[in-house]
């Protein structure tokens, strides 16, 4: 069932793929507004998540893949952009591989204690050693390509995840901002049209 699933995700469309991507990540964002105020069960919510999307990350890498059925190591890096490996289904795989690590790179950090102020080097350190880890894995058990450019294409799709984080942790702070310009207008706006009854004569 797993694998059907992965299966039609990964041969769809990429311009597709982002946008279910966006769409996971918009629905995930309004989630965690409601929850925002209960940090106990945000950082469940985002354990339970975190927990998934590395277990996906292990069935797309290893899992869903038999030992001894493929074998090939490139560990020149960017040896996917070269001439004689260059494609456009490898160019697709190169983009599939970041996006398998953004949710992870999303959901960690908020996983973590809120006072931990090393989450994102945490988050992009784990995600690279993860990374590491299957490439030698796949190397070793001859279950894949053994790729340098695997692991830099993981590690880029984690920092982007941790981008997203971060620019999710301002928005509280923007909104804040946003309606303490919003109060100055209306206050200046109030004192500048206050109805000014006319003196007699």
């Amino acid at each position: 069932m797993l694998s059907h699933i992965y299966l039609y995700i990964y041969n769809q469309p990429l311009d597709r793929v982002a946008n279910f991507s966006i769409a996971i990540v918009i629905g995930w964002a309004v989630l965690m507004h409601f929850v925002r105020e209960n940090s106990r069960l945000l950082r469940c919510i985002n354990k339970f998540f975190t927990a998934s999307a590395f277990i996906i990350i292990l069935y797309a890498t290893m899992l869903d893949r038999n030992v001894g059925s493929c074998s090939h190591v490139f560990l020149q890096p960017f040896s996917s952009l070269s001439q004689d490996r260059f494609s456009a289904e490898l160019l697709r795989q190169c983009i599939m591989n970041m996006f398998l690590f953004v949710p992870l790179g999303i959901f960690m950090p908020y996983a973590m204690p809120k006072n931990d102020k090393n989450k994102i080097k945490t988050t992009i350190i784990f995600g690279l050693c993860v990374s590491i880890c299957v490439e030698l894995l796949q190397g070793l058990f001859k279950m894949g390509w053994c790729e340098t450019d695997d692991i830099i294409n993981n590690t880029i799709g984690i920092a982007l995840g941790t981008r997203s984080y971060m620019i999710f942790e301002k928005i509280p702070q923007l909104m804040v901002y946003i309606n303490d310009i919003k109060k100055r207008i209306f206050s200046y706006y109030r004192e500048n049209t206050a109805d000014k009854t006319p003196g007699r004569l």
